[in-house]
């Protein structure tokens, strides 16, 4: 079983820890997933970024490849990114960070790649442990973050979903010493990629910091 075509959805099984049965670092989660859908749909150029603000490009209908078909969440956000004004990246990124994470992780549930159990305490939701059905399509991301840092060119996908995990501080994804040793490589992915990734990634630290 290959991993889910879209960043959002391969960067949540990315921070899933096998060990605790969940899904960590979720204070920062759902912004993680914002940008992952940001720079999905920028690649596709169904977004693009003006003067440092999200909008609908001229020929945003135009054909690109590696396009999801269908994907209802990157459906749904250009539609709101059209019916809204423009926003800077960072307001755009933390708008609706609760529900992009509840929809990413609803989606995997319907693709039955998770399973979601809702644990109560005296009726009151208390927490959502996930289990990933087939852990197949999350050691094939693991390998394919490890190859990205270990050099040479890379996909812009693959470099963005390094980029995002190691940005949101998602230690499933790299351990702080991990972080710290590959800077220079995250750095030249980050370049790599271009617009929205550098922007996307001070909006993580800017809510990490807000948020601290």
């Amino acid at each position: 079983m290959e991993p889910p075509r879209s960043l959002a959805a391969q960067l949540f099984l990315l921070a899933w820890d096998s060990r605790r049965e969940r899904v960590l670092g979720q204070g920062q989660l759902g912004n993680a997933l914002r940008a992952a859908a940001l720079c999905d749909l920028v690649l596709q150029g169904r977004l693009a970024i003006d003067d440092r603000r999200v909008v609908i490009p001229a020929n945003a209908g135009a054909a690109r490849p590696g396009r999801p078909a269908g994907d209802p969440l990157l459906e749904d956000l250009v539609a709101a990114t059209a019916a809204d004004r423009p926003r800077r990246i960072g307001s755009w990124i933390q708008r609706g960070r609760r529900r992009t994470l509840g929809a990413v992780r609803d989606q995997l549930a319907a693709d039955r790649l998770i399973e979601v159990e809702r644990r109560r305490v005296a009726g009151l939701p208390l927490d959502r442990r996930v289990r990933v059905n087939n852990p197949r399509p999350v050691e094939i991301l693991h390998t394919t973050v490890q190859r990205a840092l270990a050099g040479g060119h890379v996909e812009p996908r693959v470099a963005a979903l390094v980029v995002l995990g190691a940005s949101a501080e998602l230690r499933t994804v790299l351990t702080w010493r991990q972080r710290r040793a590959h800077r220079t490589r995250i750095a030249e992915l980050t370049a790599q990629v271009g617009d929205p990734l550098p922007a996307a990634v001070k909006a993580l630290k800017d809510a990490r910091s807000y948020a601290g």
